[in-house]
């Protein structure tokens, strides 16, 4: 063991920053009409990353039926009683002081055909 001394030179301790990375298996999700969907995405990062959802380029707008859930380590979306009005495409932008990464994903809707309509 030696002695402790001063050091020349000041030491700034700066936390660990790792960019945020999402795992995700599968970027189409496809859930029949009138049945729950729910994607569970795990997320990784340091500091932990925010969570914006995007549908079709707008902000998601959450509902009774459309729910997010964020979490340290994931982040969730729920949809209940799916319908035909929730098939789009859906962004996840996750970001941190490290970095940011945007993750497309589609959710299709299998529903009956609706009625014919007029032919133009």
């Amino acid at each position: 063991k030696s002695d402790p001394r001063q050091l020349g030179v000041p030491v700034i301790a700066k936390d660990i920053e790792i960019q945020p990375s999402v795992e995700l298996l599968f970027n189409t999700f496809s859930v029949k009409a009138g049945d729950d969907l729910k994607i569970d995405i795990p997320l990784r990062g340091r500091p932990s990353p925010s969570v914006v959802w995007k549908k079709d380029g707008e902000l998601l707008k959450q509902t009774t039926r459309v729910n997010v859930q964020t979490f340290k380590a994931s982040t969730v979306l729920y949809i209940k009683e799916a319908a035909r009005e929730d098939v789009g495409n859906y962004e996840l932008l996750v970001s941190n002081s490290a970095g940011s990464i945007t993750v497309a994903i589609s959710i299709i809707v299998l529903d009956r055909p609706g009625a014919p309509g007029p032919i133009c």
